[in-house]
């Protein structure tokens, strides 16, 4: 817990529209050792009575509020007091939707379901705040006196060095020794071009000296701004800097004879960054696959055909597809539950899996029904993959209380070109060939019939 933020309690305004949700927002807070008085805020006009009565340290807002546009709270607490954090606490929300928001002006996202992060996304939000409140009475504290600009400079939350015309460190504020991990006495006279600095590019690789903005402004006069820094600090950890460097000239003089380079610590935006990263892969990943087997589902299986189906005709390739469902699935539902039919799901997903090769589009079509694309594979092969498939899941057994279950499946064949050119005709045929390995005795590979989807016509 940062100490600055023990000295008195944080004023905050939760826009929430369930008092229960209020509370529970609350209590964690202050079971984290924050001490904290909040406001429940519901509606505008409480909204607006608030931010009129006094000034608050910041805002947690829950996206969905009925009666409250987001944007418009946005605009208000804006108007209100500008530089106030607004941290979306909230449900489920679209990864697009978060990033735009953040975008918007919103200081970080915490989800309901993750709230261990709300302490330090509240603690970085207001750090951000002091900063830059430091940073504009920086710039109020250079035309009084040089003596203050120095005294505000040690206060910032950010780092700042002073390097003068050969590279070498001349100065640094407490924050940038916090920062680097390292004393004003181990930091000066040294260079970027020093071996002990172990510096990264975000994509892992080494980051020469002669490629630090300080050294680039020292050579071209020109400043640099948000250059991406990784710096591993003498205790083994990597932190993650954000660069600025900014030349100093005296008069008369074309070279300049120092520059002054700024830094902030941006390892937790990265943190968050990399989360969201895999949040965003893990909802790509959610939209495509059916929950219950891990299959692909029938959206995915839809824009699939339709590529597939493209490159073939292009190619000159067979397409082949296999359309099955378990056998007597709904007796065995009906015998031992749900939960059992569920099972079988489950395992039928793993054969299909375990039987697919890497450009193999095996799919849920719904209920017990499977369909499975195989690009590039003629028919005979495609009916000895079914078979391998038919087989393996009708040998099958799993424990389900005091039983032993198993099933079967049977199986309908199709080919592109010969039983049709859309996904439509494809499928239809697939199926076509499934009702006829049902009426023949099941637990069974068909082939479609040379009439495809006009077998029964």
């Amino acid at each position: 817990m940062d100490e600055d933020l023990m000295d008195a309690p944080l004023k905050l305004l939760v826009i929430e529209d369930n008092q229960a949700d209020f509370l529970l927002l609350q209590r964690h807070l202050k079971l984290q050792g924050l001490p904290v008085s909040c406001a429940w805020i519901d509606s505008m006009a409480k909204l607006e009575s608030a931010l009129a009565a006094q000034r608050w340290d910041a805002v947690l807002a829950d996206y969905n509020v009925p009666g409250m546009v987001f944007g418009q709270s946005m605009d208000l607490i804006r108007s209100r007091q500008s530089d106030l954090p607004v941290i979306l606490v909230t449900g489920a929300l679209g990864d697009e939707k978060a990033v735009d928001l953040l975008k918007q002006g919103c200081s970080d996202f915490v989800l309901k379901e993750n709230l261990a992060r709300l302490v330090p996304a509240i603690e970085r939000s207001l750090h951000e705040v002091a900063e830059h409140r430091a940073r504009r009475e920086a710039e109020e504290a250079l035309r009084e006196s040089e003596d203050r600009y120095r005294s505000v400079i040690e206060a910032l939350f950010e780092g700042i060095v002073l390097i003068d015309a050969d590279g070498a460190l001349q100065a640094a504020n407490t924050s940038a020794e916090r920062i680097l991990g390292l004393t004003m006495e181990h930091l000066a006279g040294s260079t970027s071009l020093d071996p002990r600095w172990q510096t990264i590019h975000e994509d892992g690789s080494p980051f020469p000296g002669e490629m630090h903005p300080a050294w680039v402004t020292l050579q071209t006069g020109q400043p640099c701004h948000e250059v991406i820094m990784g710096v591993h600090k003498p205790d083994g950890s990597l932190v993650w800097l954000s660069i600025n460097s900014r030349p100093l000239y005296r008069p008369g003089d074309t070279s300049p004879y120092a520059v002054v380079a700024s830094f902030v610590d941006i390892t937790e935006r990265k943190r968050a960054e990399e989360e969201l990263r895999i949040l965003q892969a893990q909802l790509r990943e959610a939209a495509i696959h059916d929950p219950l087997t891990g299959l692909y589902n029938r959206r995915y299986l839809d824009e699939t055909m339709k590529r597939e189906l493209a490159r073939a005709a292009r190619e000159g390739h067979p397409i082949s597809i296999f359309m099955g469902d378990i056998d007597h699935f709904k007796q065995l539902n009906d015998t031992y539950g749900h939960q059992a039919g569920d099972e079988i799901l489950k395992t039928l997903g793993e054969v299909l899996r375990a039987h697919a090769r890497a450009g193999d589009i095996p799919c849920r079509y719904g209920g017990e029904e499977f369909v499975v694309i195989l690009p590039d594979m003629p028919l005979e092969a495609a009916r000895e993959r079914a078979e391998l498939v038919r087989r393996d899941f009708a040998n099958l057994r799993f424990a389900f209380g005091d039983a032993q279950l198993g099933s079967t499946i049977s199986i309908g064949v199709s080919v592109y070109p010969e039983y049709g050119t859309t996904a439509d005709e494809l499928i239809g045929a697939a199926d076509q060939a499934l009702y006829e390995a049902k009426q023949t005795g099941r637990n069974r590979v068909c082939l479609a019939s040379r009439l495809g989807p006009t077998l029964n016509n």
